[in-house]
């Protein structure tokens, strides 16, 4: 399964400068890359606008595919262009809200989820790790053991101080 996002439909729009935005597309990228460590899933994300120099158009990042529109064009048509270009739609997902592109995609087989539905799931995904985190952490719990075991814990550490007479 391959998931091809429209970039700045998901990230949203801002009014940001050409640095700023290049900050907004790294972190976004970064968090993508979490995404595809998670799930397993190809990742493959459509930026409008000026390359990024770091992240150079068809580079893989930590298993993240990044392109760019095409000057004069904008990522639509590069997402247009590389369903076109595959030979078994069925397989992709495209994120985006747009109408027109979400109509295209769907016309030629493979299917779309919002930007809002892709966050929510995204949140949900991050939430479900948070929560895992929290609720064990085998290193500490190892650690307090080990301690106990050779009765070097804070609660033996109590029992075991000189009494003064």
């Amino acid at each position: 399964m391959i998931l091809i996002i429209d970039g700045n439909n998901v990230i949203g729009k801002r009014k940001t400068s050409v640095s700023d935005w290049r900050i907004v597309r790294k972190n976004f990228i970064q968090e993508m890359a979490k995404y595809v460590a998670k799930t397993g899933r190809k990742v493959k994300i459509v930026f409008d606008g000026i390359e990024d120099s770091n992240y150079p158009d068809g580079i893989i990042f930590k298993g993240v595919q990044i392109f760019y529109a095409k000057p004069g064009k904008d990522a639509d048509e590069r997402i247009k262009s590389m369903i076109r270009n595959v030979s078994y739609s069925r397989d992709i997902t495209v994120v985006s809200s747009d109408r027109d592109l979400r109509s295209y995609v769907m016309g030629q087989g493979a299917k779309v989820l919002t930007r809002e539905y892709f966050r929510s799931e995204f949140q949900k995904l991050s939430k479900t790790e948070e929560t895992e985190n929290k609720e064990s952490n085998p290193i500490v719990d190892d650690i307090k053991e080990w301690l106990n075991f050779f009765g070097l814990s804070e609660k033996n550490k109590e029992e075991t101080k000189p009494v003064k007479e």
